[in-house]
């Protein structure tokens, strides 16, 4: 039977998630004190875990439009400290305000995308290592176009005719 897309986005948010606590895990058997500043974050997102386990918390299509986004679990954690809902009324204002949030694609990293960074680095990689690796390219090519302009005298764009 084929999912919906509310079952695939319980999915991904639920794969959010268990990264999510694999991830502050490590961070607390690397330091101690990394836990009590985590505390906030660990409540938001166990909060938001369980309340998109309820049916009726979002429709098919607001489901296919959070799909799009590597991390909804991140989305709605984030909406939900800047807003600081703790009802279900005022959860269900939390997810509208998400979905009519035109900065998203520039705020979030999109499936896409992701897609895009496997296809070049390779499937395994992480995305947080493939997003580490673009920034480096973009910073070699920055180097090389400096070190270029410099070469030709520091004024290789302004003298062109």
């Amino acid at each position: 039977m084929k999912k919906t897309n509310i079952e695939k986005l319980q999915e991904r948010i639920k794969q959010n998630f268990d990264e999510f606590k694999a991830d502050t895990l490590k961070l607390i058997d690397d330091e101690s004190d990394s836990m009590f500043e985590m505390i906030q974050e660990i409540t938001v997102k166990q909060e938001i875990y369980a309340r998109t386990r309820k049916s009726g918390w979002i429709s098919e299509s607001e489901a296919a439009y959070l799909l799009k986004f590597a991390e909804p679990l991140k989305m709605l954690a984030e909406a939900w400290d800047e807003l600081q809902f703790d009802t279900d009324s005022e959860f269900r204002m939390l997810v509208e305000y998400v979905l009519d949030n035109d900065e998203n694609a520039n705020n979030f990293i999109t499936i896409e995308y992701v897609n895009e960074l496997k296809h070049k680095h390779g499937s395994e990689i992480s995305i947080k290592k493939a997003m580490f690796l673009e920034l480096m390219e973009t910073i070699e090519e920055y180097e090389r176009l400096k070190n270029m302009i410099e070469k030709e005298g520091g004024d290789y764009c302004y003298n062109e005719e």
